[in-house]
């Protein structure tokens, strides 16, 4: 979809990019960057990129740890996520367009955990990193909704009882 209008404000941090697309929409879009000029560049650039709809991975990597994450947790705290992420999340979500992660994709997954023996700890706790990354993809108008909004955490360990 094509982007009509682009306002860009420098004087905040993040610097924030105001979008409208063909249809009508309005999207917003935040990024980090030393410099006005820098951050200017890195926001065109992204959303011109952004015109091919990014992977799970390359979102999580490209923005979500590297403008969310990161910045603000302790080393260790982001080395959990990340290995909660590497480990677990990204091989089965990975390579999926983020717009097409559904709720049914996120049980497949759940499923494919449990049949590989993990316990519902390392499940939950996977899908509490996942849910936080879909509402900052929500947030920054990279997807229209997180499907982990009506997520039951609970049911974890029922849900697929034989």
């Amino acid at each position: 979809m094509k982007i009509m209008d682009v306002q860009v404000d420098l004087e905040t941090t993040p610097c924030r990019v105001r979008f409208t697309r063909e249809d009508g929409t309005v999207g917003v879009r935040h990024y980090n960057g030393t410099s006005q000029a820098a951050r200017a560049s890195e926001a065109m650039t992204s959303l011109i990129a952004d015109e091919v709809t990014l992977t799970l991975r390359e979102f999580c990597e490209q923005r979500w740890l590297k403008y969310h994450v990161s910045p603000g947790l302790a080393e260790c705290t982001d080395r959990n996520y990340r290995c909660r992420l590497e480990n677990h999340v990204l091989p089965h979500l990975g390579d999926m367009p983020i717009t097409e992660v559904t709720e049914a994709a996120i049980h497949e997954y759940e499923r494919a955990e449990i049949e590989a023996g993990r316990s519902y700890r390392e499940i939950g706790d996977a899908l509490r990193i996942l849910s936080a990354l879909l509402g900052k993809a929500e947030e920054w108008c990279y997807i229209d909704g997180s499907p982990m909004h009506k997520f039951d955490y609970f049911s974890l360990g029922t849900r697929f009882a034989a």
